[in-house]
C-alpha cells in the first residue's frame, strides 16, 4: 500500500510513503537527506507530513 502525505490536503507537492510491514512505512525525505523508514505515526510529528491524503492498495495480477 502506498500514502500520499503532505502538509496540507492539496496533493501538490506531497510526499508518497510506501508500507513495508508491521506498522511502518519507508520514504525519500529531503528534510532528513536520504530514505527514512519510519512508524506510521511518526509521519504526523513531522509538519510536512502530518496530512494523510489518501492511500492507494496496487491490483494484484491474476
Amino acid at each position: 500500500m502506498r500514502w500520499l502525505v503532505g502538509k496540507t490536503s492539496n496533493a501538490f507537492g506531497a510526499h508518497v510513503a510506501v508500507c513495508m510491514g508491521e506498522g511502518r512505512a519507508g520514504h525519500l525525505s529531503r528534510a532528513v537527506g536520504l530514505p527514512v523508514e519510519w512508524a506510521i505515526g511518526d509521519f504526523a510529528s513531522h509538519a510536512n507530513y502530518c496530512v494523510l491524503i489518501g492511500d492507494k492498495r496496487p491490483r494484484s495480477r491474476v
